[in-house]
């Protein structure tokens, strides 16, 4: 079960843009989840992003998924026996 530590929001004021992201404690560790929105129109972005630590602050596992000016975008990258895989 996770446990919701705080929850945050931040908007750009040059131009549109917005970021809002949780930290939650979890059994295995602590894990950090948000979506950021940047851009307009054809070069707007649209990310979700999830990162997962280990008890002790050691990043396991990052994914980020979304657009990119109407690219998709997916990439994962997993910490497992000291080394790093990327999708």
């Amino acid at each position: 079960m996770a446990i919701t530590l705080a929850t945050a929001e931040w908007r750009r004021l040059d131009v549109p843009g917005s970021d809002r992201c949780a930290l939650f404690a979890e059994t295995a560790g602590w894990r950090l989840s948000g979506e950021a929105r940047f851009g307009a129109g054809s070069t707007e972005s649209r990310l979700t992003y999830d990162v997962r630590c280990s008890i002790d602050w050691r990043t396991r596992i990052a994914s980020v998924t979304g657009t990119n000016a109407g690219n998709p975008i997916a990439r994962r990258i997993e910490q497992t026996g000291g080394h790093s895989s990327v999708n």
